[in-house]
């Protein structure tokens, strides 16, 4: 797991062709809010030391949009994250932009 500076652990770092890179953590739920924090947080620091808009927390069954200090979270269930990941992989679709500099669009950031 890579590590970042504040010592904390994030779970994925992904490279995505074209785009800037992914961070993800993965846990099975988001409900205990001593696990809350420690993946939100982890994710937002990282988010921060790399420069990125946005990461990715991936759940059983939980779909929702964090808003964090350093950009978005969005929280998606695991089918969701593994059915995006396929159509990636085929080129059907893509990641949104995860860079600070460049706006997020209006489509939605995990494709059917």
């Amino acid at each position: 797991m890579p590590i970042i500076r504040t010592g904390r652990e994030v779970d994925f770092i992904v490279p995505v062709r074209g785009r800037p890179r992914m961070l993800v953590q993965v846990c099975e739920s988001l409900a205990d809010p001593q696990t809350r924090k420690r993946e939100t947080v982890a994710l937002s620091e990282a988010m921060a030391e790399l420069g990125l808009a946005a990461g990715t927390i991936v759940a059983r069954n939980e779909d929702e949009r964090i808003v964090a200090g350093a950009g978005t979270i969005d929280v998606v269930p695991a089918w969701r994250f593994l059915q995006f990941r396929q159509l990636v992989s085929l080129g059907r679709c893509g990641p949104p932009s995860r860079s600070k500099t460049k706006p997020r669009s209006s489509r939605a950031s995990w494709c059917p």
